[in-house]
């Protein structure tokens, strides 16, 4: 075979790559941009309704709005979601070495407004752990 066409045989295969590499690129762009949106409509949605999970302990900023963001709104809802859904949920937010153990029950004490019952609870707590 002349050394022409392994030329353009080779052309040909990088511009596929080219190609290829470019589109992958603007797809991952439009799926950070349709993220950005679902995330936009779910804090304006969510911060109208949602119950401030940052006084269970063990639950920041940062997993409240992961929880948020999972459909996980109210005291009532945290406290009906199980354990092994938590760690999920933490787990794929690369948060897995937090421990959910309690916080259904802290929610549940939250959601029924027992604050003194839950502060007990939460004196023996460490991060959401038993000390």
């Amino acid at each position: 075979m002349p050394q022409w066409l392994w030329l353009i045989i080779v052309l040909l295969i990088i511009l596929i790559v080219w190609w290829a590499l470019a589109r992958s690129a603007e797809t991952y762009e439009e799926e950070l941009e349709i993220e950005h949106k679902d995330h936009v409509e779910m804090d304006t949605v969510t911060n109208l309704e949602a119950d401030d999970f940052t006084k269970i302990e063990g639950i920041g900023p940062k997993i409240k709005q992961i929880l948020q963001s999972s459909g996980i709104n109210t005291f009532q809802e945290l406290a009906q979601t199980n354990v092994e859904t938590l760690y999920e949920i933490l787990e794929k937010n690369r948060l897995g070495f937090h421990n959910p153990d309690t916080w259904g029950k802290q929610a549940r004490l939250a959601n029924e407004g027992k604050w003194d019952e839950l502060k007990s609870i939460q004196e023996r707590l460490s991060g959401g752990r038993e000390k």
